[in-house]
């Protein structure tokens, strides 16, 4: 009986070792494939959407009360390049001129000069225009009457009504409105022929007054010897004026110069010009032209204490 109870309680030792001893010492040696498989329970597995990240977001502004719109400050807007500028209605840019350079005049378009056709200058008349309608002229014995396409000649404006005659010797008169003739057309083909015209003297005026700059410095034109005029440089009074020149225009041996429309007088030079010396004298003067006033220039030359002749110094020709 001893020997059965030692031999059970050595088969349940052994049974027991085998259970709990052996997994361990095979999982230590590597030996999973040979040691007894646990039960596994089958596990199911839900299917898990992927997960989204989460931004966290500024909580949305809240809307603006229509008071808030209206006096809320705009943002700043770009400043924009400065740009210049020519002017407009006939405007033009001041050129300055380079020394020793001329620069051509700018010219204002016909409409400014004429005011938009209310007020053409009265130097502009008489002029011939072609009628566009038939014209009644009345005189005192009669009527008389131009066809549409004929010819007539205006002689004055009131607004934009021309005052018209058949010929330059009648009597005759009628009014004519001055978009029922060519007028216009005239006079804008007067001007731009005129523009070029008036260049050309500018152009002779500026080269004139280097030509008498160069003179001064070299004592004289030539090499012929000058006749000499009178040493006594002329008198200019205190208000700028020169007495002599003032006398020479009230004999009347100049009628487009007068001493009111004289805006500049310069200092008398002692030139040698064609082999002859004179005292000259430059007047800036305003003159009176179809499309407006414009500012010329004249020279008095004067011998022997007189004022012999008046010319434009742009051309050299004697003044009127």
């Amino acid at each position: 009986m001893k020997a059965l109870g030692i031999i059970i309680l050595a088969l349940i030792v052994g049974f027991a070792g085998y259970n709990f001893a052996y997994p361990k010492l095979s999982e230590a040696l590597e030996l999973a494939s040979f040691a007894p498989k646990p039960a596994v329970k089958e596990v199911v597995v839900a299917k898990v959407e992927p997960v989204r990240k989460l931004v966290k977001s500024e909580p949305a502004p809240e809307a603006a009360k229509p008071a808030e719109v209206a006096m809320a400050k705009p943002e700043p807007m770009a400043e924009a390049p400065m740009v210049a500028t020519t002017g407009g209605m006939g405007d033009a840019v001041k050129v300055e001129a380079k020394e020793g350079e001329f620069v051509p005049p700018t010219f204002a378009p016909i409409e400014d000069l004429v005011k938009n056709w209310t007020a053409i200058p009265k130097s502009a008349f008489p002029r011939p225009v072609s009628l566009k309608k038939d014209v009644e002229f009345v005189m005192s014995v009669g009527k008389s009457k131009v066809t549409a396409g004929g010819t007539a000649l205006a002689i004055a404006q009131e607004g934009t009504t021309l005052i018209v005659a058949p010929t330059q010797t009648s009597p005759a008169r009628a009014k004519v409105d001055i978009d029922e003739t060519n007028l216009k057309t005239v006079l804008t083909d007067v001007y731009e022929n005129w523009k070029p015209a008036w260049t050309a003297y500018m152009k002779k005026q500026f080269d004139f007054k280097k030509l008498a700059a160069v003179r001064e410095q070299s004592g004289g034109s030539g090499n012929a010897k000058p006749t000499v005029a009178s040493n006594v440089k002329p008198v200019r009074d205190a208000d700028g004026t020169f007495p002599v020149l003032l006398t020479s225009m009230k004999q009347g041996k100049v009628t487009e110069i007068t001493p009111q429309n004289i805006k500049k007088w310069e200092d008398a030079k002692l030139e040698t010009i064609d082999g002859k010396e004179y005292w000259t004298v430059i007047v800036k003067y305003t003159t009176k032209t179809m499309f407006g006033d414009f500012d010329v220039e004249a020279q008095a030359r004067l011998v022997g204490g007189a004022v012999e002749k008046w010319v434009y110094t742009g051309s050299g020709e004697v003044v009127p």
